[in-house]
């Protein structure tokens, strides 16, 4: 009875792991597609966002590249002259070439990020927690999609017979022409910029969408699956607009170190901040690192806007699991 009894329990546990081990499986597999979703969530709100906002981006970077003492609608006035309506659109494709994978990495790192805080807090959330997410998100995908960045900066700085190359071509071309440093010229201030940037972005975000749920929760009696668009839209303006005025500097100095590594005055491919700062600074003193500020802020408003937006309404169609 010893034995029989012993090989039950052995069949029995053997049956139960034979049960465990398929469901295991689909498990996985219904979390690799959430991931997915999560990720093509992230994207589409970069397509929405910077196709909406592209003309005011092309004038932003045409102040910040070339004509930093003009004003914003005369640099408008002149890019419409040259090239017409859809010179305003210039370099949109390979903007959103970089944003999509960009803001999927950004979006996606900082709720894990978020989501692994939060266990280690005990099911809590500090504010330090906060910032250090959108911190380490905005670091992450900086250092992933950097090198799409600097092809959209060379395009647009590029006369307009260059422009027609292909994306892989060009960054095949830089690598093999300055090596491969060259891809990531300006990434010191770009993460000196995008650490701060991001960790103040999803913080404040973050921040005032959780109040909002209190605030529904204590009036409704429950709390929301998702924030209303409204209230995205806000909420993202708010956030994006204080995140961007603080680091603008820093754009402005990463913009210009890679336009110099393009002139060919960097040395091995690596053009160092110190060059770039001095070079703005005998040119436009302190004006200088604000040149586009005011389109800046005019284009960061509505970018940062729908693109939370997007995302909230994305990951609802795509039913993604928080």
């Amino acid at each position: 009875m010893y034995y029989l009894g012993r090989n039950w329990r052995i069949l029995s546990a053997q049956r139960c792991a034979d049960v465990a081990a398929p469901a295991a499986a689909p498990n996985a597999i219904a979390e690799a597609a959430n991931y997915a979703k999560h990720l093509l969530a992230g994207a589409m709100s970069a397509v929405v966002s910077r196709t909406c906002c592209a003309p005011m981006e092309r004038v932003k970077m045409q102040m910040m590249l070339h004509e930093r003492t003009g004003t914003a609608f005369g640099v408008a006035g002149g890019i419409y002259r040259a090239e017409g309506v859809p010179g305003f659109w210039r370099g949109n494709g390979l903007n959103i070439l970089r944003t999509a994978p960009f803001k999927a990495v950004n979006f996606f790192s900082f709720d894990m990020y978020r989501k692994t805080f939060t266990r280690m807090g005990g099911g809590t959330l500090s504010n330090e927690a906060r910032l250090t997410a959108g911190a380490l998100a905005g670091a992450t995908a900086s250092l992933c999609c950097f090198p799409l960045d600097l092809l959209r900066t060379r395009v647009l700085c590029a006369p307009q017979a260059d422009v027609r190359s292909h994306p892989l071509r060009t960054l095949v071309k830089i690598a093999k022409t300055e090596g491969f440093a060259a891809l990531y010229v300006g990434i010191g201030p770009s993460l000196l910029g995008m650490i701060p940037s991001g960790a103040v972005y999803y913080w404040m975000y973050d921040l005032l969408k959780e109040r909002q749920f209190k605030l529904v929760a204590k009036r409704k009696g429950r709390r929301p699956e998702r924030l209303d668009t409204a209230h995205s839209l806000l909420f993202g303006a708010i956030a994006g607009c204080t995140a961007e005025s603080l680091v603008f500097p820093l754009e402005v100095v990463r913009r210009r170190m890679q336009t110099l590594a393009a002139e060919g005055m960097s040395q091995r491919g690596v053009m160092v901040a110190r060059q770039a700062i001095l070079d703005i600074w005998a040119r436009e003193r302190l004006r200088g690192f604000y040149a586009g500020m005011l389109p800046n802020t005019v284009q960061v408003l509505p970018s940062a806007a729908l693109s939370y937006a997007a995302f909230e309404a994305s990951k609802s169609l795509l039913r993604v699991k928080e």
